[in-house]
């Protein structure tokens, strides 16, 4: 049940009421009325009555003293007079005033507008959110200030209550998420993580998350110059597998970027190949290419030939040289690709690798001259996780594995804390599922 703050409820309506005073409770009234008399139950019927009456009081005032011409007026939306991006907007929050601030959430209505135009997700209510946390912060100097930040407060928990209704997904608890940090400066590594992380969202709160991680990711791609696209091509496609997913609207341009990046890879490559798989497969499936798709397949098959052999290179591996680490991350990107996309396989001999796997653990967890890397923790973690599925892995590596992780998250190593929260929430899912 909304229930409105008692001394919103005692206002006196009178000739010496400020104006803009007024013209914040019309506004309140008029927008809390509307949603109370949509629910079919006796106190939000009372309470549409309730708002209709102070509302008829509030337009005779208002009328009388000529601040508005018809009572529609009072709902009028201030136009945008700034051509900052949400993300610049979020960082400056703190420097605006409450009157500003308020000002500034009205204006979602032409936010939804651009970003429609853009061929962004427009049902968000992320940066209304940062608004509302950026208000709860404020302590009002008077009445005024106080009736701006009502206002905010209940408007957002109406629109909140309706986009759950809309995308049928209960709001869900923060406590229970990994929150989106808009100072933050997140390296495309960890936008990925956040990406996977929340890419099948269970509450409103993980998909205002997972939007506000696309929103800052497209401001990413579009600030980089084409020439420096190709560090950024696994983000590029998981930012289009969403698109094609449905899980978040895009712009247009997306896939074609996503296309000129491969193009120019292939012209002249400035990463590795085994960075290049997932793109090559996501802008294959996407624009129904089979070359793109047989080119995956080859970078896939020589990393299995590779991780077929890392029982008898581990010997070698064993004086700490510049060689033996690039060797060592060699095998393990190797025997991750090969595990996680083996349906490209020719052939998929699961014995061989679950030895790989098993030489690779102990080889370092026995030596303290390799130092393993998050990303190649994350990835050893997942091929035991996949690898799972067909045969028996030492559970004990498995939990050395969790444990060295588990370091990495405590040394506020973002990439590790969002892998930690994903293996969590799919052991929830597989124990519910069971």
């Amino acid at each position: 049940m909304l229930h409105l703050p008692q001394h919103l409820l005692d206002y006196r309506i009178a000739s010496s009421s400020k104006t803009e005073d007024l013209l914040t409770l019309g506004r309140l009234f008029s927008e809390v009325g509307d949603y109370a008399s949509t629910i079919q139950q006796r106190d939000y019927t009372l309470m549409a009555r309730m708002c209709r009456t102070r509302l008829r009081k509030i337009e005779r005032e208002l009328l009388r003293r000529s601040a508005i011409h018809t009572p529609d007026d009072i709902l009028i939306i201030p136009p945008v007079t700034t051509s900052s991006t949400v993300s610049s907007l979020v960082r400056n929050l703190s420097t605006l005033s409450v009157s500003e601030l308020e000002t500034l959430y009205r204006q979602r209505p032409h936010r939804i507008e651009a970003r429609i135009a853009e061929g962004r997700e427009h049902l968000t209510l992320f940066f209304e959110s940062r608004i509302i946390d950026e208000l709860s912060r404020r302590t009002p100097i008077d009445l005024t200030e106080q009736l701006k930040i009502d206002y905010c407060l209940f408007i957002h928990r109406i629109e909140t209550a309706n986009l759950s209704a809309i995308l049928n997904l209960p709001l869900g608890d923060p406590k229970d998420s990994l929150p989106f940090d808009p100072y933050h400066s997140y390296t495309p590594t960890e936008l990925i993580a956040l990406l996977t992380l929340y890419q099948s969202p269970r509450t409103l709160i993980e998909r205002e998350i997972l939007i506000e991680t696309v929103d800052y990711s497209l401001d990413l791609l579009a600030a980089t110059s084409p020439s420096e696209l190709q560090p950024l091509a696994n983000l590029t496609a998981n930012l289009a597998e969403l698109q094609r997913r449905k899980m978040a609207h895009c712009p247009a341009w997306l896939p074609r970027l996503l296309t000129t990046t491969i193009t120019c890879w292939r012209r002249s490559p400035s990463v590795p190949d085994t960075d290049m798989v997932f793109p090559l497969l996501t802008a294959a499936l996407i624009n129904r290419t089979p070359s793109l798709e047989r080119q995956a397949q080859r970078i896939i098959n020589r990393c299995y030939r590779i991780a077929l052999t890392i029982p008898e290179v581990i010997i070698s591996l064993s004086d700490k040289t510049l060689k033996n680490y690039c060797q060592l991350s060699t095998l393990i990107v190797s025997l991750y690709i090969a595990t996680i996309y083996s349906t490209y396989l020719n052939r998929f001999n699961i014995s061989k690798l679950t030895i790989g796997w098993h030489a690779l653990i102990t080889n370092f967890s026995k030596s303290s001259t390799f130092i393993v890397s998050t990303s190649e923790l994350i990835q050893l973690h997942s091929v035991a996780t996949e690898l799972n599925c067909f045969s028996s892995l030492s559970y004990s590596l498995q939990c050395y594995l969790m444990h060295l992780l588990a370091q990495h998250s405590m040394a506020r190593i973002l990439q590790a804390t969002v892998y930690l929260n994903t293996v969590e929430r799919n052991y929830h899912i597989s124990s519910v599922a069971v």
